[in-house]
């Protein structure tokens, strides 16, 4: 079990040492198959009146798709471990352990849109946005090697994760470098593709674990797991927090049950669909207050969404999928990214082909 005083380095990825990191990784994967992700992003510009627990799940994977489609990615925090929660030690026997995160330069925070609240919260926490710009990993690299990196297309890794539903969204638009599909059926079979099948979302599990509730840091306090390293929202340190997390909950609530454990893999919270076979002991869900309708940020002549296929299909995706009870309060700017990139049809995963 990972102890607390454990050190651990970050290791901090940028342009220059991004193909120096990648290859450590990938001859690390095969001791460490058990890796856990998390995402920094610009916020969320788009949100329901409603809970979005009260959604459809249509509506909600319509939510996330205007969201993800329309911003852009700005860190990856990756730490892998083995089965017991063990580190790489890099060869410093045990004297420091470590783990990444992958700095992007492709959000420019005076085009890009953005939830401004957030941009100050994750200023706040130590990111600098102008180096982002400057030393930055392009989308582009990143790509690259991470689809050689033994991460992806591995059935052996084994993902751990807190509420992903955006986290895969943001790496997966990265990975094909379009908007993420219309339908959800097909955003989660490209998922399984990328990731595999062994998939642990803990904001799911919660819910079947009695007594446990709320958000990472709240889940980290119940199951007394401190951060070792770092802040909140530092996609480094929140991907160390997550593993301590996932294996302080197999010691206490399913060390002598596999099976069950199993039976919550490959569900991904907010787009999961009720699985009559799996009770939770306690209802722990959170009913939040109304939520307004926004789209935060720049002026909207100033804003470029990051990454989306084009305008036309973009204003395509409010007019066909806006649920009734959302507003767009600005109009949709003009896309100074705008790519021709034609979208495959059905099935994704033939078309993104893997490279093994």
């Amino acid at each position: 079990m990972m102890k607390n005083s454990l050190n651990v380095h970050v290791r901090s990825v940028w342009a220059g040492n991004v193909d120096y990191e990648f290859s450590l990784i990938r001859s690390l994967v095969k001791q460490y198959p058990f890796v856990a992700i998390d995402t920094e992003f610009p916020g969320i510009v788009f949100k329901s009146k409603t809970n979005p627990r009260c959604l459809s799940l249509e509506k909600r994977y319509a939510l996330l798709k205007m969201n993800v489609d329309s911003l852009c990615l700005i860190q990856v925090g990756l730490t892998l471990s083995d089965a017991d929660g063990q580190l790489p030690d890099l060869g410093t026997n045990g004297g420091t352990h470590f783990i990444w995160e992958f700095n992007f330069r492709n959000f420019d925070l005076r085009r890009h849109a953005h939830n401004a609240e957030s941009i100050k919260m994750l200023q706040e926490q130590g990111i600098n946005f102008a180096a982002l710009r400057t030393h930055g990993v392009d989308f582009r690299h990143f790509r690259r090697l991470i689809l050689s990196s033994g991460l992806l297309y591995n059935p052996k890794v084994t993902w751990i994760t807190f509420h992903s539903s955006s986290d895969f969204a943001y790496v997966m638009k990265t990975l094909t470098g379009i908007d993420l599909p219309m339908q959800m059926k097909d955003f989660l079979l490209v998922l399984k593709h990328f990731f595999g099948p062994r998939i642990y979302d803990m904001k799911h599990m919660i819910k079947f674990c009695n007594g446990l509730y709320g958000g990472l840091e709240s889940v980290a306090a119940q199951l007394r797991v401190e951060r070792i390293v770092g802040r909140r929202h530092q996609a480094g340190s929140d991907s160390l927090l997550m593993l301590q997390i996932f294996m302080r909950m197999k010691q206490v609530y399913f060390a002598t049950n596999d099976a069950l454990m199993e039976k919550h893999m490959g569900v991904i919270y907010d787009l999961e669909l009720e699985d009559s076979t799996v009770r939770p002991v306690v209802a722990t869900a959170l009913v939040e207050g109304p939520l307004e309708a926004i789209f935060c940020g720049v002026s909207p002549l100033e804003v470029g969404f990051c990454g989306a296929t084009n305008p036309t299909s973009a204003e395509n995706i409010f007019a066909q999928q806006l649920p009734g009870h959302m507003t767009q309060q600005l109009p949709l700017p003009p896309c100074h990214m705008a790519q021709q990139t034609p979208i495959p049809s059905f099935p994704w995963p033939y078309y993104f082909a893997s490279p093994f």
